[in-house]
């Protein structure tokens, strides 16, 4: 808008409270040229405003100033643009598309590696998600919605389910959740004299994950969830009195704060962990159930149930401690003051027992 409101001659001088607007055109521009724009946040929209700017024959400069800090241009551009947005569509702004011609195309050979090729590829051909991973995800929001208040958007989960302290093994579990990779349910009703395998044994009805995760009367998952629910309850985190398919899934979104409205990074992080820990312990006690024991007709006892969840809870927060040792866990070093943070108070009563599982913390 700046650059269309002022002559092609004419000096510009641009203030935007956006680090990242005014770094990417003064400092990272370049850079992002060499590399063919792969991977760069909102591209066509910096790749528009690099096409603008240099159709210019006049300098511009640039100023970052801090958001809400009460400067009147800032103030009022922020205004302007929220009204803009809120424009139906044939009425908002419609303006030519930019000099392209200014802007190299493609991607320096003396800057390609092998990973910023693979995203070029992946970038180019972009397919749309499977109908059932957009739902699945849909309904992790949705959860996280209705029990945070947060509204997230589905880039929000991807990026989440790849990030501390989403473990490997957890992240590669909910992510074919989220694609519904899992063999189970509708998948074996072709699989000749398999077609029994469609049904819960327990149940006698058709299996899916959200029955197995949610559902299912077999010893497990209700006894996991209560375990799970108490066990944050002692850091004033409510959940609902049952778990949900979009609950699990959404645990790597979850974001605790407190009455004030102020961010708890230690129990969001907890959260994070027991949602997604147990949603895993419930799926690998279904596999050794249904797998590991088929035609035995047994199940797992309530003690055995607990101990498997604790293992992996224990688990977890040793993992955590071993990566506060520099000589263990080189650059993926953790600071122990967060580790501290997300485990203190969790063992102890909510084992059943005063006692400290793998060197945890006690409350």
């Amino acid at each position: 808008m700046a650059h269309r409101a002022t002559p092609p001659f004419a000096p510009l001088h641009i203030v935007s409270d956006s680090k990242y607007v005014v770094d990417g055109l003064t400092r990272w521009l370049e850079k992002w040229e060499e590399e063919g724009w792969i991977g760069t946040a909102n591209r066509r929209q910096m790749m528009e405003a690099a096409a603008l700017l240099r159709s210019r024959s006049a300098p511009t400069t640039f100023q970052w100033v801090k958001g809400h800090s009460r400067v009147r241009g800032n103030e009022e551009a922020d205004r302007l643009a929220g009204e803009g947005a809120n424009l139906p569509a044939p009425y908002a702004p419609a303006h030519p598309p930019p000099p392209t011609h200014f802007l190299r195309q493609g991607a320096s050979l003396a800057c390609m590696t092998q990973r910023l090729a693979y995203k070029g590829i992946r970038q180019r051909h972009a397919h749309e998600m499977h109908r059932k991973t957009t739902q699945h995800v849909d309904l992790a929001i949705e959860a996280v919605r209705a029990t945070t208040g947060k509204q997230n958007v589905p880039r929000t989960w991807w990026k989440a389910i790849r990030r501390d302290p989403i473990e490997r093994g957890v992240r590669d579990f909910l992510w074919k959740v989220a694609h519904n990779a899992y063999k189970v349910g509708p998948f074996w009703k072709n699989i000749p004299n398999c077609e029994a395998r469609a049904q819960c044994s327990i149940c006698g009805v058709e299996d899916s994950m959200t029955h197995i995760l949610t559902e299912c009367e077999a010893p497990g998952q209700g006894q996991m969830w209560d375990m799970a629910k108490a066990l944050l309850e002692r850091r004033k985190v409510c959940l609902p009195a049952n778990a949900s398919f979009g609950m699990y899934l959404g645990a790597p979104m979850m974001e605790i704060e407190d009455d004030n409205g102020k961010a708890r990074p230690g129990t969001s992080r907890l959260t994070k962990i027991i949602l997604s820990e147990t949603a895993h312990a419930i799926w690998k006690a279904r596999c050794e159930r249904v797998i590991g024991w088929e035609g035995q007709n047994k199940t797992h006892d309530e003690g055995t149930i607990r101990r498997m969840w604790q293992a992996a809870i224990a688990r977890r927060s040793e993992l955590d401690q071993q990566m506060t040792k520099t000589a263990l866990a080189g650059r993926r070093t953790m600071d122990e003051e967060v580790v501290r943070r997300t485990w203190e108070g969790v063992w102890g009563d909510a084992r059943g027992e005063n006692a400290r599982v793998g060197g945890g913390f006690s409350g």
